[in-house]
């Protein structure tokens, strides 16, 4: 694998010269079809955010009211062993979260730094970075709530650390709660709540 260099950009007008194909609509899956199948996470909608890529990672558009900022913190305090205060890592204004030592019995990987296992983004930026178990990452960042964090590409964090958008609405602040719950959890080396499984619907 290359490493190391820039690749060219590839224009509007390179895309225009590409090939293109229509879905294919005579499949009949051997299993019998998913008609019986919830989706198992939800997409976001809309465009994704602007973000720099470079340090500091930060959103920059679509960000939620000071009431969700307000909100997510809140209710992150309350996990148990868990305390506040300015990130150990982040630009300042960041607030943290810092499990008890006692509790932070998770994988090196779960953790930020230390036993910082997350952080939000000052006001009137209300994202994260934070970390989750690898395959709720690939569906994060697949279904939009979520992005690489910058210094994966140098090699400098794992895989699983990433910016969580900052939620626009209540529904979206639930999808996020989830989130943090799940890095949580996985800081203080519990079992994560999602799994990939089929969720069949109940007739």
């Amino acid at each position: 694998m290359r490493l190391f260099e820039d690749l060219p950009e590839v224009d509007e007008a390179e895309l225009a010269k590409l090939g293109s194909k229509s879905p294919t609509t005579d499949y009949v899956p051997l299993h019998g079809g998913y008609d019986n199948h919830k989706v198992i996470f939800p997409k976001r909608p809309g465009p994704r955010p602007a973000t720099t890529t470079w340090e500091p990672h930060e959103q920059l558009d679509q960000l939620g009211s000071e009431e969700i900022w307000d909100e997510l913190m809140r209710r992150a305090l309350a996990l148990p062993g868990v305390t506040g205060g300015p990130s150990k890592i982040s630009v300042e204004g960041a607030q943290a979260l810092f499990l008890d030592p006692s509790l932070a019995v998770g994988p090196p990987e779960s953790f930020v730094i230390e036993n910082e296992f997350a952080h939000m983004h000052p006001r009137p930026d209300s994202s994260w970075h934070l970390q989750l178990p690898l395959p709720l990452t690939v569906f994060a960042i697949s279904a939009g709530w979520a992005e690489v964090h910058t210094t994966c590409w140098l090699g400098d964090a794992p895989a699983n650390s990433v910016m969580l958008f900052s939620p626009r609405n209540e529904a979206e602040v639930e999808v996020i709660w989830d989130l943090v719950q799940e890095s949580y959890r996985f800081a203080a080396g519990q079992e994560s709540q999602f799994e990939v499984k089929p969720q069949i619907v109940e007739s």
